[in-house]
């Protein structure tokens, strides 16, 4: 190679390059000893400036690397608000008619213990389900949620139909639309009175004793007195004093029952399957 000789397989001293292009020649001799062949090599040798080592004493330019975009939060949506419920025709307060046009199955029912209550109260035309045909019965039912049931159920039991503008609660403006004729229909008959600061709050989760306590009113249960509650539950303490009469009457008819041994728990929350099961308890007694 380059006028040296070399055995097969060994290799050459090193070769001294220029910048640019430089020429190799190879000599190739067949094992006859005799047949040669000749071959020319170009190599070409870039600059130091070119191979990314930048000129002497100078490092290489650093670079920095690209920053992914930042992402902006997206802010929580407003929770679904199930339908407005249509009573079939011929209901009427305190009894549960059945209409094969009112009742529709839902996609969360199927094998809940409470499959049964929903749908004979969507039958009755006392509930609804959210637009993607769920029911969502394991959810915590809000308080205008509860108040439509209960309308729905006893729409002769209640005060007179109001609008939003006749509402005294200082939060109407947020009470749901679907719910704004209930509401006022609950507030006028004395079912709901709202909370110390004058609001009604139709979003916040309603308790086993609100729960208890506006069926009570809306069916027209008689109150027993308040001292019954005392023998009933070991947490009898716990119970707000306008719900205990309520609480007793409901459980001495069988219309509620407790938690565990002896607990009525009534700070605990009601789920939306709770709440329909003990309506239908009620409408179904009274």
């Amino acid at each position: 190679m380059n006028g040296a000789e070399l055995e097969s397989g060994q290799a050459s001293e090193p070769i001294a390059l220029q910048v640019g292009d430089n020429a190799v020649e190879l000599t190739v001799t067949a094992p006859d000893g005799l047949t040669q062949q000749t071959y020319s090599v170009a190599v070409h040798r870039a600059s130091k400036s070119r191979s990314g080592r930048g000129t002497a004493g100078t490092p290489p330019a650093e670079t920095t690397p690209a920053q992914p975009p930042i992402e902006e939060p997206v802010p929580p949506q407003q929770p679904e608000e199930p339908q407005a419920p249509e009573p079939p025709a011929g209901s009427s307060g305190g009894r549960c008619t059945q209409s094969a046009a009112a009742s529709k199955p839902f996609g969360d029912m199927a094998g809940h213990w409470a499959e049964l209550e929903v749908t004979r109260a969507s039958g009755c035309g006392i509930v609804s389900g959210f637009e993607d045909g769920t029911f969502r019965p394991d959810e915590p039912v809000t308080r205008a949620q509860f108040v439509v049931m209960l309308h729905q159920a006893y729409p002769q039991a209640e005060g007179s139909q109001g609008t939003a503008a006749e509402l005294k609660f200082a939060d109407a403006a947020s009470i749901p639309a679907w719910a704004v004729s209930a509401v006022s229909s609950a507030a006028a008959g004395g079912v709901v009175d709202g909370y110390e600061d004058g609001t009604f709050r139709p979003n916040a989760p309603v308790t086993r004793a609100e729960m208890i306590t506006m069926a009570a009113k809306t069916a027209g249960l008689p109150p027993a007195s308040p001292d019954a509650v005392n023998a009933l539950f070991s947490d009898a303490p716990a119970v707000p004093a306008w719900a205990g009469g309520y609480i007793a009457a409901a459980y001495q008819r069988g219309l509620v029952q407790g938690r565990g041994e002896r607990l009525f728990a009534p700070m605990d929350l009601t789920t939306r399957a709770e709440a329909v099961a003990m309506l239908l308890r009620i409408v179904q007694t009274k």
